[in-house]
């Protein structure tokens, strides 16, 4: 039974990494904040019209590969920026390819994300018509997402 114990333990304990890391992420990182936002959006957009759950289970792999992506070149990064004075080209080389990978990861989300979302488009702009408060809401959505992402202090 201790052993068991134990295990639940460290399980437990690197969950609680793996959120520290996230968390250190949202924090520190302008790029993932504006992952995020791109996230919230595409998931209220979903929701206000309605997609079936097998396009927002795409959508939510394609998310998820962007938000992965862009949690290990911030990691890259990280271990590239340690203990480094000067110029290396091969720590630009790396720090570069891991940005890469994130672009290439956000390129491939919006094209799944445009083949889905693009024909709700007229439904969503008929809805906000409809639904005054509906258009307000998103409108005065538009700030609040900008001083998340560019907030210059570090949040905790």
């Amino acid at each position: 039974m201790n052993q068991c114990l134990l295990h639940i333990r460290r399980l437990c304990r690197s969950f609680r990494c793996a959120m520290r890391g996230v968390a250190l992420c949202v924090g520190q990182e302008r790029n993932f904040r504006v992952h995020l936002c791109a996230t919230l959006y595409v998931l209220a957009f979903s929701a206000t019209v309605g997609l079936p759950w097998p396009s927002v289970a795409v959508l939510l792999l394609a998310i998820g590969m962007v938000l992965a992506a862009e949690l290990a070149n911030s990691a890259v990064e990280r271990l590239c920026d340690r203990d480094w004075n000067g110029y290396s080209p091969l720590v630009r080389d790396a720090k570069d390819m891991a940005a890469g990978a994130v672009l290439i990861c956000a390129g491939i989300a919006v094209i799944i994300g445009i083949g889905i979302l693009a024909p709700a488009l007229p439904e969503f702009l008929d809805l906000l018509w409809e639904k005054i408060w509906l258009l307000a809401l998103w409108c005065l959505s538009i700030p609040v997402v900008l001083l998340f992402i560019f907030n210059r202090r570090k949040l905790p």
